[in-house]
């Protein structure tokens, strides 16, 4: 049977809300400024998420998704590197672009007293030095010292 034309490649008649809509990351973007802005993180998705901005965005499709700016991990930038995740709840700032989904973040990056990540070796390095000095604590006859949060 030929398919559907009323449906998106891919889609059949019980598909999800929005299915055949543009979305995702790769869409064609419209600039409307270079502002900077601030926001927060109120959803993260794992590739994907949602931010608050901290001040009311003038442009018409500001209101859809209830205010919220859409942001893609490969919008993220930690430390010169594209690609990464964000957190509920951290501190972000950002420029805004338009497409057809609505309005989206990029060159977004954590602003704030966030640590920058500790590579697996250096934590492991530091896990092993302080084991070491328990065992030579406990070698000697001393009493137990709590491991830091």
């Amino acid at each position: 049977a030929a398919p559907d034309p009323g449906y998106a490649k891919g889609c059949g008649k019980g598909c999800a809300k929005g299915c055949g809509k543009p979305s995702g990351p790769n869409l064609p973007r419209e600039r409307p400024d270079v502002e900077l802005r601030l926001g927060t993180v109120v959803e993260w998705r794992g590739k994907f998420g949602w931010l608050k901005p901290s001040a009311t965005i003038d442009h018409p499709l500001a209101t859809r998704h209830g205010g919220k700016v859409y942001v893609s991990a490969q919008d993220v930038k930690q430390g010169g590197i594209l690609g990464v995740g964000l957190t509920v709840g951290q501190s972000v700032q950002f420029k805004i672009y338009a497409d057809a989904s609505g309005l989206g973040a990029e060159q977004c990056e954590v602003v704030g007293a966030t640590p920058p990540p500790i590579s697996a070796s250096a934590q492991l390095s530091k896990d092993f030095a302080r084991e070491m000095e328990e065992l030579a604590r406990l070698a000697e006859g001393a009493p137990s010292i709590p491991a830091p949060p």
